[in-house]
């Protein structure tokens, strides 16, 4: 017998539940229609997560940015997004007490879209979406392989393909791209750079772009204080899937201008900042391949940026706003390049390498940022003497330059692990543990973890299983808690 929404406590133990299917809808004009699916779902053993029959909540008084972030979770654990289209475009995401150009419904769509899930657009009868709502489904359209749109619906045909769709047990649901198992996605990253990597062999040449290019909507006015501290507050989050939500916010309130402004330095320098935070999220949350939404894009259009930057404000001051971010680049191409095989993996790691030499060459590094890039992708050549060499490199400039904890145990950790290709096996974890030990509370939880990974293979190498599992296991949850799932 199904528990009733009525027993005490019932709602607050099922907010916790893994749902199967997400709904979102304007909350105000589907009120009852959302009960009917969360209803059918129930029939059907299919736990339809729908806001007000899980939690109760009074927006009027409630931080809408914290329930934004608990239905961005909500999105990630179900296996099937269902969206309901209305007339408007739903109440505006509040920041810092000022409306941002982003609703709930949109950072549910926007969330469900980087996550790869199936999703089902159901457009009721009589839908025509205003000028904000058509420009969203416009920008994320291309982001929505395997959605499934249904037009002109009654609600009964709409209960009905609902219902239909939670009965079906042949199908998989979506997962995020992340825990897919490993064949799954270096099939998916290879047919992505096949379709849409370089195709030049100049090494400065773009690629994929973020969103495909398409960053201008020219739907009002720019609100440059609300990108100020969107950005900061984006910046402070150690949570990645947060930081991604919170940068999301600032790049639809940049994409109100219209293409005639990207000659603005202003606007130029926070896409600049947007994009470098997108793209470092990105990375951490394992948004690895040709993806429009992912780290490489972002970086590809952060190049064009900074030429249109460099154009127009030649005198600007602070050169890092302007130079060809070679180390990001090279990062990015090469964590797709470990997914990768045979003569598109060498391809890839050659053209990193290549990234990651010119930004040695034009600009300092005085803590060897780009160098410990560089090392990684010699060390994923096979080229282990050279790699050594620069993590070696990498930790004197450290050391010499008086970085705190984190720089340095990022250092150790590297080398460490180098050392270990190396048949050093004992020295390479004797560093791996006091990187560790200095990676503890670093605001990027992901390179704790990352670290933690290494360590437990130097355990396993060394004669330790248990203390590899334990390793391991820590290093799993690290990634969950913090959204750092490129290394769960």
């Amino acid at each position: 017998m199904m528990a009733s929404t009525s027993q005490p406590g019932w709602r607050r133990k099922r907010s916790d539940e893994a749902p199967y299917a997400f709904l979102s809808s304007l909350y105000r004009e589907h009120q009852e229609l959302r009960i009917r699916i969360f209803n059918i779902g129930e029939r059907a053993g299919r736990f339809v997560f729908v806001d007000e029959e899980v939690w109760e909540r009074d927006l009027a008084r409630e931080d809408r940015l914290l329930i934004a972030d608990y239905l961005i979770r909500k999105v990630r654990e179900a296996k099937l997004f269902l969206c309901i289209l209305g007339n408007r475009h739903g109440d505006p995401l509040p920041f810092d007490q000022r409306d941002s150009s982003v609703s709930f419904l949109e950072i549910e769509l926007f969330q469900a879209a980087l996550l790869r899930k199936p999703i089902y657009l159901f457009m009721l009868e009589g839908f025509s979406p205003d000028p904000v709502l058509a420009g969203i489904l416009e920008v994320l359209r291309f982001a929505l392989p395997n959605s499934s749109i249904h037009e002109q619906l009654s609600a009964r045909d709409l209960e009905e393909q609902v219902s239909t769709i939670l009965q079906s047990s042949s199908r998989l649901g979506g997962q995020p791209l992340f825990t897919f198992g490993h064949s799954v996605i270096r099939r998916l990253v290879q047919r992505l750079y096949l379709a849409r990597g370089p195709k030049t062999r100049d090494p400065t040449s773009t690629d994929v772009l973020f969103l495909n290019g398409s960053l201008s909507a020219g739907t009002g006015a720019l609100d440059e204080d609300l990108i100020i501290r969107i950005l900061r507050a984006s910046k402070e989050q150690r949570n990645e899937e947060l930081r991604l939500a919170r940068t999301w916010l600032a790049i639809r309130e940049l994409m109100k201008c219209n293409s005639e402004s990207y000659r603005d330095p202003n606007l130029l320098a926070y896409w600049n900042m947007a994009l470098d935070q997108w793209a470092s999220a990105a990375g951490w949350y394992g948004l690895h391949g040709h993806l429009y939404m992912g780290a490489l894009a972002a970086f590809n259009s952060m190049v064009k940026v900074r030429k249109t930057l460099r154009e127009s404000a030649p005198s600007i001051a602070d050169p890092n706003q302007t130079r060809y971010p070679g180390g990001e680049l090279a990062s990015a191409r090469y964590s797709i390049a470990k997914h990768l095989y045979g003569k598109e993996r060498d391809s890839l790691l050659k053209q990193a390498l290549n990234d990651a030499n010119i930004a040695i060459r034009d600009y300092e590094d005085p803590l060897g940022s780009t160098l410990s890039v560089r090392a990684g992708i010699h060390r994923a050549r096979g080229d282990i003497t050279q790699a050594v060499q620069d993590f070696e490199e990498v930790l004197r400039r450290r050391e010499q330059a008086g970085a705190g904890a984190g720089p340095i145990g990022v250092a150790l950790s590297n080398l460490g692990y180098a050392y270990i290709h190396q048949g050093r096996l004992w020295h390479g974890r004797d560093l791996l543990e006091k990187g560790v030990a200095l990676l503890e509370g670093n605001f990027r939880a992901g390179f704790l973890a990352r670290a933690k990974h290494k360590l437990a293979i130097a355990y396993l190498l060394t004669g330790k299983p248990l203390r590899a599992y334990q390793e391991s296991r820590e290093a799993r949850r690290i990634a969950r808690e913090y959204g750092a799932f490129d290394q769960e």
